[in-house]
Protein backbone atom coordinates (compact mmCIF):
# COMPACT_ATOMS: atom_id res chain seq x y z
CA UNK A 1 0.00 0.00 0.00
CA UNK A 2 1.48 3.15 -1.13
CA UNK A 3 1.36 5.93 1.85
CA UNK A 4 0.90 9.05 -0.52
CA UNK A 5 -2.00 7.28 -1.54
CA UNK A 6 -2.93 6.74 1.89
CA UNK A 7 -2.02 10.15 3.08
CA UNK A 8 -4.54 11.53 0.14
CA UNK A 9 -7.35 9.21 1.39
CA UNK A 10 -7.21 10.72 4.88
CA UNK A 11 -7.03 14.06 3.26
CA UNK A 12 -10.52 13.54 1.24
CA UNK A 13 -11.89 11.31 4.29
CA UNK A 14 -11.31 14.50 6.70
CA UNK A 15 -12.04 17.39 4.23
CA UNK A 16 -15.23 15.76 2.94
CA UNK A 17 -14.01 17.36 -0.27
CA UNK A 18 -11.76 15.91 -3.32
CA UNK A 19 -11.12 19.61 -4.43
CA UNK A 20 -10.63 20.69 -0.56
CA UNK A 21 -8.20 17.66 -0.16
CA UNK A 22 -6.19 18.80 -3.32
CA UNK A 23 -5.59 22.19 -1.71
CA UNK A 24 -4.37 20.98 1.58
CA UNK A 25 -1.88 18.56 -0.43
CA UNK A 26 -0.65 21.18 -2.95
CA UNK A 27 -2.53 18.44 -6.01
CA UNK A 28 -4.63 18.86 -8.37
CA UNK A 29 -7.68 17.82 -7.99
CA UNK A 30 -7.13 15.19 -10.67
CA UNK A 31 -4.50 13.79 -8.78
CA UNK A 32 -6.04 13.42 -6.17
CA UNK A 33 -9.25 12.03 -8.11
CA UNK A 34 -6.27 9.24 -9.54
CA UNK A 35 -4.69 8.95 -5.87
CA UNK A 36 -7.95 7.64 -4.49
CA UNK A 37 -8.55 5.23 -7.70
CA UNK A 38 -5.55 3.36 -7.63
CA UNK A 39 -6.14 2.54 -3.86
CA UNK A 40 -9.28 1.20 -3.83
CA UNK A 41 -8.11 -0.55 -6.91
CA UNK A 42 -5.08 -1.90 -5.34
CA UNK A 43 -7.61 -3.12 -2.06
CA UNK A 44 -10.04 -4.66 -4.31
CA UNK A 45 -13.11 -2.02 -2.79
CA UNK A 46 -14.49 1.26 -2.65
CA UNK A 47 -13.52 3.26 0.29
CA UNK A 48 -15.56 6.50 -0.31
CA UNK A 49 -19.34 7.35 -1.91
CA UNK A 50 -18.82 10.22 -4.06
CA UNK A 51 -22.12 12.24 -3.50
CA UNK A 52 -21.40 13.29 -0.19
CA UNK A 53 -18.19 12.15 0.06
CA UNK A 54 -17.81 9.97 3.09
CA UNK A 55 -16.17 6.71 3.51
CA UNK A 56 -17.86 2.90 2.80
CA UNK A 57 -17.99 0.49 5.71
CA UNK A 58 -14.49 -0.69 4.18
CA UNK A 59 -13.17 2.87 4.44
CA UNK A 60 -14.09 3.55 7.58
CA UNK A 61 -12.17 0.62 8.58
CA UNK A 62 -8.83 1.75 6.70
CA UNK A 63 -9.32 5.25 8.33
CA UNK A 64 -8.93 3.40 11.78
CA UNK A 65 -5.58 2.13 10.52
CA UNK A 66 -4.18 4.58 8.72
CA UNK A 67 -3.76 7.15 11.48
CA UNK A 68 -1.17 5.09 13.02
CA UNK A 69 0.67 3.86 9.65
CA UNK A 70 1.59 7.47 8.68
CA UNK A 71 2.69 8.74 12.59
CA UNK A 72 5.05 5.71 11.93
CA UNK A 73 6.09 6.46 9.23
CA UNK A 74 6.80 9.93 10.16
CA UNK A 75 7.83 9.27 13.40
CA UNK A 76 11.01 6.66 11.08
CA UNK A 77 11.58 9.38 8.90
CA UNK A 78 12.34 11.87 11.92
CA UNK A 79 14.21 9.32 13.23
CA UNK A 80 16.40 8.59 10.34
CA UNK A 81 16.96 12.20 9.73
CA UNK A 82 18.16 12.48 13.44
CA UNK A 83 20.66 9.41 12.70
CA UNK A 84 21.80 11.64 9.50
CA UNK A 85 22.32 14.37 11.20
CA UNK A 86 23.70 13.41 14.59
CA UNK A 87 25.73 10.21 14.04
CA UNK A 88 26.27 8.29 16.81
CA UNK A 89 29.87 8.18 18.20
CA UNK A 90 32.14 4.84 19.01
CA UNK A 91 30.55 2.70 21.27
CA UNK A 92 32.78 1.46 24.17
CA UNK A 93 32.49 -0.79 26.87
CA UNK A 94 33.07 -0.55 30.46
CA UNK A 95 33.95 -3.91 32.96
CA UNK A 96 30.21 -4.24 35.30
CA UNK A 97 31.80 -7.32 36.90
CA UNK A 98 33.65 -10.53 36.45
CA UNK A 99 33.11 -14.11 37.72
CA UNK A 100 35.24 -17.65 37.49
CA UNK A 101 33.73 -20.12 35.37
CA UNK A 102 33.20 -23.61 36.39
CA UNK A 103 32.44 -27.16 35.14
CA UNK A 104 29.11 -28.19 35.69
CA UNK A 105 28.70 -31.76 36.31
CA UNK A 106 26.71 -34.50 37.64
CA UNK A 107 27.12 -35.05 41.50
CA UNK A 108 28.07 -38.78 41.12
CA UNK A 109 30.56 -38.00 38.34
CA UNK A 110 34.57 -39.29 38.83
CA UNK A 111 35.75 -36.17 38.46
CA UNK A 112 33.39 -34.12 40.86
CA UNK A 113 35.57 -34.16 44.27
CA UNK A 114 38.33 -32.53 42.52
CA UNK A 115 39.47 -28.99 43.71
CA UNK A 116 40.45 -27.61 39.77
CA UNK A 117 40.93 -29.56 36.55
CA UNK A 118 42.35 -28.35 33.51
CA UNK A 119 40.69 -28.30 30.13
CA UNK A 120 42.74 -29.85 28.03
CA UNK A 121 41.91 -32.70 29.93
CA UNK A 122 38.26 -32.78 29.19
CA UNK A 123 38.99 -32.57 25.69
CA UNK A 124 37.08 -35.94 24.86
CA UNK A 125 34.37 -35.69 27.62
CA UNK A 126 30.86 -35.58 26.47
CA UNK A 127 29.50 -32.02 26.25
CA UNK A 128 26.29 -30.15 26.10
CA UNK A 129 26.38 -27.40 23.28
CA UNK A 130 24.27 -24.28 25.16
CA UNK A 131 25.51 -21.66 23.26
CA UNK A 132 23.09 -19.33 24.72
CA UNK A 133 23.99 -20.65 28.42
CA UNK A 134 27.11 -21.97 28.49
CA UNK A 135 30.77 -21.49 27.37
CA UNK A 136 30.71 -22.02 23.48
CA UNK A 137 32.21 -25.44 22.55
CA UNK A 138 33.90 -23.23 20.15
CA UNK A 139 35.76 -20.89 22.84
CA UNK A 140 36.79 -24.28 24.98
CA UNK A 141 38.53 -25.46 21.57
CA UNK A 142 40.29 -21.86 21.00
CA UNK A 143 41.00 -21.80 24.71
CA UNK A 144 42.69 -25.13 24.77
CA UNK A 145 44.48 -25.39 21.80
CA UNK A 146 41.99 -28.58 20.31
CA UNK A 147 39.58 -29.74 18.13
CA UNK A 148 37.59 -31.91 20.30
CA UNK A 149 35.38 -30.30 22.55
CA UNK A 150 32.24 -32.22 19.75
CA UNK A 151 28.86 -31.80 21.76
CA UNK A 152 27.05 -35.23 22.66
CA UNK A 153 23.90 -32.97 22.82
CA UNK A 154 23.00 -29.83 21.80
CA UNK A 155 20.32 -27.46 23.89
CA UNK A 156 19.43 -24.24 22.05
CA UNK A 157 17.21 -22.87 24.82
CA UNK A 158 17.50 -20.50 27.32
CA UNK A 159 16.51 -21.84 30.54
CA UNK A 160 19.19 -22.35 32.91
CA UNK A 161 17.11 -24.97 34.67
CA UNK A 162 16.61 -27.31 31.76
CA UNK A 163 20.59 -27.44 30.93
CA UNK A 164 21.72 -28.09 34.74
CA UNK A 165 18.80 -31.09 34.71
CA UNK A 166 20.18 -32.31 31.48
CA UNK A 167 23.67 -31.90 32.93
CA UNK A 168 22.59 -33.99 36.22
CA UNK A 169 20.73 -36.83 34.83
CA UNK A 170 24.36 -37.27 33.05
CA UNK A 171 23.62 -36.28 29.16
CA UNK A 172 27.07 -34.13 29.25
CA UNK A 173 29.41 -31.17 30.46
CA UNK A 174 28.67 -27.63 30.64
CA UNK A 175 31.23 -24.63 31.44
CA UNK A 176 29.04 -21.95 33.12
CA UNK A 177 30.03 -19.12 35.24
CA UNK A 178 29.69 -20.05 38.98
CA UNK A 179 26.79 -17.95 40.16
CA UNK A 180 25.35 -20.27 37.73
CA UNK A 181 25.58 -23.36 39.46
CA UNK A 182 23.21 -24.41 41.52
CA UNK A 183 22.55 -27.72 44.25
CA UNK A 184 21.75 -30.26 42.41
CA UNK A 185 25.05 -30.29 40.17
CA UNK A 186 28.72 -30.35 41.02
CA UNK A 187 30.62 -27.11 39.91
CA UNK A 188 34.72 -27.69 39.86
CA UNK A 189 36.79 -24.88 39.10
CA UNK A 190 38.34 -24.56 35.79
CA UNK A 191 42.17 -23.90 36.60
CA UNK A 192 43.93 -24.61 33.38
CA UNK A 193 43.59 -22.10 31.26
CA UNK A 194 41.95 -19.32 33.82
CA UNK A 195 38.24 -18.88 32.41
CA UNK A 196 36.42 -15.71 33.32
CA UNK A 197 32.63 -14.47 32.46
CA UNK A 198 32.46 -10.58 31.81
CA UNK A 199 29.91 -8.46 32.18
CA UNK A 200 30.52 -5.61 29.87
CA UNK A 201 28.24 -2.34 29.87
CA UNK A 202 28.29 -1.20 26.01
CA UNK A 203 27.55 2.57 25.61
CA UNK A 204 28.47 5.58 23.35
CA UNK A 205 27.83 8.70 25.48
CA UNK A 206 28.53 8.30 28.89
CA UNK A 207 31.70 10.22 29.99
CA UNK A 208 34.52 7.75 31.67
CA UNK A 209 33.39 8.58 35.13
CA UNK A 210 29.37 8.42 34.65
CA UNK A 211 30.22 4.62 33.04
CA UNK A 212 31.94 3.64 35.47
CA UNK A 213 29.58 5.04 38.44
CA UNK A 214 26.75 3.17 36.54
CA UNK A 215 28.74 0.07 36.31
CA UNK A 216 29.33 -0.13 39.98
CA UNK A 217 25.67 0.46 40.32
CA UNK A 218 24.72 -2.37 38.04
CA UNK A 219 27.22 -4.93 40.22
CA UNK A 220 25.99 -3.58 43.15
CA UNK A 221 28.78 -2.41 44.24
CA UNK A 222 29.34 0.88 46.51
CA UNK A 223 32.10 3.38 47.27
CA UNK A 224 32.04 2.53 50.44
CA UNK A 225 33.38 -1.01 49.64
Amino acid sequence: MDPHLLRTFVAVAECGSFSAAAARLGYTQSAVSQHIAALEHDLGTPLLHRRPVVPTPSGERLLEHAGPILLRLDAARADVRRTIADPPGALRTTAVAHEPLVLALPKDHPLARRRGLALHDLANARWIDAPDLAAPLSTLRTAAGSDAFRPALTYTGTDLHSLLTLVAAGHGLAVLPQSAASAGIAAVPVTTPRLVHRIELLHGHLTEPAATALASVLSGESDDE
